[in-house]
């Protein structure tokens, strides 16, 4: 089933709106799949909804974000690598370096004449489980941070929204920003020496260990504009950091959870146990 967005005779502004209301319809239906469909057919549509919405918002981070890396365009998430080689896309899990999904999307007409957006999967092994995150993860693509606040806040929020999709990196900073917030604007632990500059940048590099010949190389940085740069990160650093942002995660969670727990007025006992 191929799924078509109105091009119309616009501008190339208008297109680009009109694509990303047909994101958003595709999400809507597919988020309607996960909920209502029980039979095999209807889950398979609401399946493909999935992957045509997956497609989409990977796409438009590859035209919004990509960079052009060996003749292709290139945008690396926090857990996948998206690449665009001519209308051909690919996803790759970077867990396993295996590619997750290939698709395609094209300007074909319909039965007017007009010319629309379709988007073909040409594969897809992506299991139900993260099919779901990476739906999640691209609803978050069309939430953008709000214009004002500290470039830490563009991170955190695309960290929530995005999930798997947010810049590679994006969780590394993350953290780093709570340990530098207890420890000024410099930390180190045996690892890593992480570093807040006067514009609100972040950076984190590698500490060179006992060699003396070996410098500090950086992993990942933060502009002061919230744009993350994760071109040293390995697999390593990703597991770890990744880990670290969880554990970060939860321990947050649960303090707030028992602060708005004593916050809560305590009942007093009926007249009747009294």
């Amino acid at each position: 089933m191929s799924i078509f967005v109105s091009d119309g005779e616009g501008s190339s502004a208008a297109q680009s709106v009109s694509q990303q209301m047909q994101g958003f319809l595709e999400l809507i239906a597919a988020l309607s799949g996960k909920l209502k469909f029980s039979s095999r057919q209807r889950e398979q549509q609401g399946r493909q909804a999935a992957e045509n919405a997956i497609a989409r918002a990977s796409a438009k981070l590859i035209e919004e974000r990509g960079e052009e890396i060996g003749g292709l365009r290139i945008f690396d998430a926090e857990d996948y690598a998206i690449a665009k080689d001519g209308d051909t896309y690919t996803v790759k899990n970077l867990d396993d370096s295996q590619q997750a999904m290939e698709f395609s999307i094209a300007e074909v007409p319909d039965q007017y004449g007009k010319f629309r957006s379709q988007v073909t999967i040409h594969s897809n092994t992506i299991s139900n489980e993260n099919l779901a995150t990476l739906l999640d993860g691209s609803k978050g693509v069309y939430n953008k941070p709000p214009k004002e606040g500290a470039a830490i806040d563009t991170v955190n929020h695309e960290v929530k929204n995005m999930g798997v999709l947010a810049p590679k990196g994006s969780k590394a900073i993350s953290v780093a920003h709570e340990l530098l917030e207890s420890n000024d604007n410099k930390t180190l632990n045996m690892k890593h020496t992480y570093v807040r500059g006067k514009d609100g940048s972040i950076s984190i590099f590698s500490n060179p260990g006992d060699s003396e010949k070996n410098s500090p190389s950086l992993i990942v940085g933060m502009g002061s504009k919230g744009k993350v740069h994760a071109l040293g990160m390995n697999s390593e650093n990703r597991t770890n950091f990744s880990a670290a942002h969880k554990k970060w995660s939860e321990a947050k969670n649960q303090v707030k959870a028992i602060s708005v727990s004593e916050s809560k007025p305590k009942e007093t006992a009926s007249i009747g146990e009294r």
